[in-house]
């Protein structure tokens, strides 16, 4: 609560002059229940198996709201995501690669524990302090990572930082596979 009051009273309103101030609740409402759908759907799917009426009904409704929530941006006065974005091609391959980059990333943070401790014989402190060089690379380097794309333009730091963290994941992959 604190948080908020700070926000309310020290940040400045930024809103667009050319906006109308409606919100896009059913946009909302369409993107949350979809999400909500897919996500028990994949995360029921194990327990009940994928050919569970549960769980297809489930993937097939949240998919379904999923494509009613494009179709309402597209024909929105004021939408919750402006579908044009996507017509510039920097945005998209950004976008993009931000999804397939998270992925990989929350992947590993959900799998390389396991394979650490069931392959690599560590304990599971050891296997989260594996984390630790990660953790503190990212919270100290975060801050400048701004002023480094102002610098540099974009497109050499999304280039970059993928390889730096695929090189990464291979040299893990030969160190526990030596392990195993």
């Amino acid at each position: 609560m604190p948080t908020l009051w700070i926000v309310a009273n020290h940040v400045p309103e930024s809103r667009g002059a050319e906006t109308g101030g409606r919100l896009d609740w059913t946009g909302a409402g369409l993107a949350l229940l979809g999400l909500a759908g897919v996500c028990f759907g994949l995360i029921a799917a194990p327990e009940f198996g994928l050919t569970d009426i549960r769980v297809i009904l489930s993937l097939a409704f949240g998919l379904l709201l999923l494509c009613l929530f494009i179709w309402q941006e597209r024909h929105s006065g004021a939408p919750m995501l402006p579908l044009d974005l996507f017509r510039s091609r920097t945005f998209t391959a950004v976008n993009l690669l931000t999804l397939l980059l998270y992925a990989a990333l929350g992947g590993a943070f959900l799998f390389l524990p396991f394979a650490l401790i069931q392959v690599g014989g560590y304990s599971a402190v050891g296997a989260g302090a594996v984390f630790l060089p990660f953790t503190i690379v990212m919270g100290l380097l975060s801050r400048w990572s701004g002023g480094l794309v102002d610098r540099l333009g974009a497109r050499s730091p999304l280039f970059i930082g993928p390889m730096i963290t695929a090189l990464g994941f291979g040299l893990l992959a030969l160190c526990i596979g030596r392990n195993a």
